[in-house]
């Protein structure tokens, strides 16, 4: 069944997995609950975590950016968002490294990665 049901609509495992997200996994981890899975999707996708970060990026607040990607990169992780998770992890180490000169190439990956996977869930 290429659909699943979040809050009444039905959601694209197809483009769930052209954006990245590897539901299967995702449902794995979620010990096969596809309600739960997709209510933590949903959740993520509501998260103003991404937000607060690129604010922080504009400021150049190293400190605050590094907590809001590492709380990305955490809850991509365990979601299963392969994209989001590659990109959030790069710029952790890069924060990590203080190599600040290259964070934006990545910020730039990052926002792409992220849309594709909200606008893949929906939300």
């Amino acid at each position: 069944m290429p659909y699943r049901t979040i809050a009444g609509e039905k959601m694209d495992i197809a483009k769930l997995r052209d954006a990245g997200i590897d539901y299967e996994d995702g449902l794995r981890r979620c010990a096969g609950n596809d309600t739960l899975y997709e209510r933590l999707l949903g959740m993520f996708a509501q998260d103003t975590n991404y937000a607060e970060s690129l604010e922080a990026f504009g400021r150049q607040d190293w400190d605050e950016l590094f907590s809001h990607m590492h709380e990305i990169k955490g809850m991509s992780s365990n979601l299963s968002m392969t994209n989001v998770y590659a990109d959030a992890a790069e710029i952790v180490a890069l924060l990590r490294a203080q190599d600040y000169d290259a964070i934006a190439s990545v910020i730039d990956r990052l926002k792409v990665s992220y849309t594709a996977a909200v606008d893949a869930i929906g939300a």
